[in-house]
Order: C-alpha cells, then structure tokens, then sequence
C-alpha cells in the first residue's frame, strides 16, 4: 500500500455554524411571520410576574 501525503488548507475565511439561522432572521424580517405569530397568539398572564430565562 502506497503512503499518500495529505495536506489541509484553513484559507476559506470566517466559517459559522449558524449560518442558517442567520438567512432565516432575515427573512422573517421581511415577511414578518413571528410578529404575525405573536399578535395571533394571546398572552393572559401578568407581564410583571413573567420571567425570562437567559
């Protein structure tokens, strides 16, 4: 069997694994679905005893 020498670059530049997530937000920026989504959806409880999780 033969060695083969084999050789990695890294030149590609800035890679992000949520590149994705990124395309969507735009997205939804432009059509607005969430915002869509949270004025259809009804929120009964108090704002002030409300926490949210970081």
């Amino acid at each position: 069997m033969k060695r083969r020498r084999v050789q990695a670059e890294f030149s590609g530049g800035d890679i992000t694994s949520d590149g994705g997530v990124l395309l969507l937000r735009q997205i939804d920026t432009r059509l607005g679905l969430l915002k869509a989504v949270d004025d259809a959806i009804s929120e009964p409880r108090d704002p002030h005893m409300r926490r949210a999780w970081p």
